[in-house]
């Protein structure tokens, strides 16, 4: 097994107007992939990276030629997007899991994936090493940047949003871990994903609020990847975060976390993201800890009264 340190670097449309959103919104365009290898005893073995030239958005947005330093001439050096990737895959090797730094890179990469309809059979097992900093090392349950946490464990830094420089960072920081011990807690496997971001029945709904959503039969129902069976989800709790989780199961045990996500529509309302998860340790721990806020809340409202 390969641990693919992995970071990329996307642009971005410059403005709304220029906002693809067909299938899906889709707004950030990779023009960068930068990975380090790792083998099964977790010591850095190769190094990768490649510069990929836009399909979607071919001017750079002004903010990320600053951020990465990669300019519009850069750009004429690099490749499509399925050639990067296809030699990206082959310098995985066969088996491989990738690690972010963040729970962003990944979804990024899929939606990118779908823009080209390419495949996500090659998305496997992913794990978020700054969710593992942050609940391993600083015992706290929040981000920590990729800057702060190498400045909080005095580690010289390479200049950041560089997408292989970032990877060599973050891998300084998995050296300071027992990623061993903590890897099965903290996989992430997503489920149904092609499904719900470019065809979900949902999609193009526009929900007054997100209790209204939890209302919709297709927000809450999905099919097990597994055994096939249709699942309805009824347990939904507010994330704190903005989102809403939910927790749902098939007749065969297998469980799942939901994330439901909303953005501003055309008029009023909200339109729904969802993005469904294997539940692991670390995703059920989530879902619990918001349980026990809003239970809290409850209890408190109810002492007020």
């Amino acid at each position: 097994m390969n641990y693919i340190v992995l970071d990329l670097e996307w642009n971005q449309p410059r403005s709304a107007a220029e906002l693809i959103q067909t299938p899906f919104a889709f707004d950030s365009e990779i023009i960068e992939i930068g990975a380090v290898k790792l083998n099964e005893r977790f010591e850095a073995v190769d190094e990768f990276k490649i510069l990929i030239s836009p399909t979607f958005y071919t001017v750079l947005n002004g903010r990320v030629s600053r951020l990465t330093r990669i300019y519009k001439g850069m750009l004429k050096t690099g490749v499509p997007f399925p050639q990067a990737y296809r030699e990206f895959l082959t310098w995985c090797g066969e088996e491989y899991a990738f690690l972010t730094w963040g729970p962003t890179d990944i979804p990024v990469l899929m939606d990118n994936l779908l823009m080209h309809r390419m495949s996500l059979d090659s998305v496997r097992e992913c794990y978020d090493l700054q969710r593992m900093f942050g609940n391993e090392i600083l015992r706290e349950n929040r981000q920590c940047s990729l800057e702060n946490a190498m400045k909080l464990l005095r580690f010289p830094m390479e200049r950041g949003h560089d997408a292989l420089n970032d990877a060599k960072n973050t891998v300084r920081i998995a050296g300071f871990m027992d990623l061993e011990k903590y890897m099965e807690e903290y996989v992430t496997i997503y489920v149904n994903y092609e499904e719900d971001r470019a065809g979900a029945a949902f999609a193009e709904k526009e929900f007054s609020n997100m209790t209204q959503a939890l209302k919709d039969p297709d927000v809450v129902s999905f099919s097990c990847p597994y055994c096939g069976a249709d699942i309805v989800c009824e347990e939904f709790v507010p994330s704190g975060t903005g989102k809403t989780l939910g927790y749902a199961s098939c007749p065969e045990e297998d469980e799942f976390l939901l994330r439901l996500s909303g953005f501003p529509a055309a008029e009023k309302g909200i339109h729904v993201r969802r993005m469904i998860f294997e539940m692991s340790d670390d995703l059920w721990d989530i879902y619990q800890t918001a349980v026990e806020r809003r239970d809290e809340k409850l209890r408190e409202k109810q002492g007020m009264e």
